[in-house]
């Protein structure tokens, strides 16, 4: 069973208890007014007749015969009974278990004995309801009054057909139940529809969960709701766009690394090759002492080109992990003095900036690598020039070449691992096109930009914006 059918059922079972019990309620409390209604009034007859008969027989005065003393009560009751007679109302008049007077086509005596009535007592006349055999039902009040002159005892007896009054609070049973059903059937489809509407977010919720779970991570909900299930689906869509987030990245990260892998398998084959190769022509050919010169020296070029590959890869895919925080600040004359005594000719410092905040291993090798690229992409005749200034909140670090210069359709590219403009003088140079891959990601790692301006044939300028120290 659905969720909605379930609160649904609930729902109506609640309602149904609730609005049965207040319908019953009301009924039982009209059904109550009515008959007592019908009791009032026979109580209040039987009071009228025991009290007149009483006082008019009273004002005649004298003491008379029992004979005489029926026949003057039945004579007042009878003028009584006639002003006071009402539709279904009967009156009866009793004396020594014989009807002195008696209009009701039942016997109330006989009544009395089936059903046994308890005693009446002036206080407290007695009421009795039942049904005769004609299928009426009947209210029976009995009082017994006595006459001052005389100490025979009269019964009355009033016997009301509250048929009608049955059938009435039969009616009310019927009309209060219908509609309660009614209502009940009309509340029934209302909340389940209702529900259902309600209810429909979730339904999208768990059709959107399962379509992200098969891998459609960018599916949302889009939930328009204020309440707690917009609420609700508002939150998974957030959680849904941080996990599409880290797939991504994930993805991007996997993707990359399998890059670098095949392309470090597809460069390392170069020199491993160049290894290979000359190793069996020393092992096989006979050679004299200056060939086999030549052959170590290519087998030593190739396994130095091989180890600054593999040092440049690992210092690349270190830069993909997560790095301990080396930031700190220091002075910049201690970077410029380690990188003038690499590089003590064609390259001339300019420094303007006393201090820089970084990791100073890492900003070492950004600015080794440019150095590097710039020298070999420049004439033996011209200078590179390094200038380290503060700019707007930012430590600037600039390399500026007097080369070939890169095509501008090339320049978003050469910051991609192993992409090169110009492979096979590249190769020749010893470049593994790492190097401003790796500047990239130091740049980064800093939060900070690498930005180049080139001209073909006339220079090329690299430069990296990192934030300086703010206190």
């Amino acid at each position: 069973m659905k969720l909605w059918q379930k609160i649904s059922a609930v729902s109506i079972a609640v309602t149904l208890l609730t609005m049965s019990t207040a319908v019953s309620a009301i009924i039982a409390i009209q059904a109550s007014a009515r008959r007592r209604a019908d009791e009032e009034q026979i109580r209040s007859s039987i009071d009228v007749f025991c009290s007149n008969c009483v006082s008019a027989v009273s004002a005649q005065g004298g003491v008379y015969r029992d004979v005489t003393l029926q026949s003057m009560v039945q004579f007042y009751f009878s003028q009584f009974a006639s002003v006071l007679r009402y539709e279904n109302v009967y009156y009866s008049l009793s004396a020594d278990g014989e009807y002195l007077f008696n209009l009701c086509p039942y016997d109330p005596a006989l009544l009395s004995e089936q059903h046994s009535l308890p005693e009446s007592t002036e206080e407290e006349p007695y009421l009795f309801r039942t049904l005769s055999e004609q299928g009426e039902s009947l209210l029976v009040c009995s009082r017994s009054f006595t006459v001052s002159q005389s100490q025979q005892e009269f019964r009355v007896y009033i016997t009301k057909n509250v048929s009608e009054t049955e059938r009435q609070i039969t009616r009310y049973r019927l009309i209060g139940f219908g509609t309660l059903a009614f209502a009940c059937a009309v509340s029934a489809l209302l909340t389940a529809l209702l529900l259902r509407s309600a209810l429909k977010p979730i339904a999208l919720l768990t059709k959107t969960a399962d379509a992200i779970s098969k891998g459609n991570y960018r599916l949302r909900t889009d939930c328009s709701s204020h309440d707690e299930i917009g609420q609700l689906s508002a939150a998974f869509d957030r959680m849904s766009e941080a996990m599409e987030g880290k797939i991504d990245s994930l993805d991007q990260e996997l993707e990359q690394k399998e890059f670098l892998i095949g392309a470090l398998s597809h460069e390392i084959k170069t020199p491993m090759t160049a290894v290979v190769g000359y190793g069996e022509t020393l092992l096989r050919m006979p050679l004299d002492r200056e060939q086999q010169m030549v052959c170590a020296g290519k087998i030593v070029e190739a396994g130095r080109r091989a180890e600054t590959l593999s040092r440049k890869m690992m210092e690349l895919i270190s830069l993909t992990e997560q790095h301990p925080d080396g930031k700190r600040q220091f002075l910049v004359s201690g970077l410029v003095e380690s990188l003038r005594s690499v590089y003590p000719q064609r390259v001339r410092f300019a420094v303007k900036a006393e201090f820089v905040y970084g990791d100073e291993t890492l900003l070492y090798s950004l600015t080794a690598n440019l150095i590097q690229n710039s020298l070999r992409a420049s004439p033996g005749n011209t200078e590179v020039t390094v200038s380290i200034e503060e700019k707007g909140g930012f430590t600037v670090i600039e390399v500026r070449d007097q080369g070939c210069g890169i095509p501008p359709e090339h320049i978003q590219h050469v910051t991609e691992p192993f992409y090169r403009v110009d492979k096979d003088r590249s190769r020749k140079a010893g470049g593994a096109g790492l190097g401003l891959a790796i500047c990239s990601r130091i740049a980064a790692w800093h939060g900070g930009t690498l930005d180049i301006e080139s001209r073909v044939g006339e220079r090329t300028v690299v430069r990296v914006s990192i934030p300086a120290l703010t206190t």
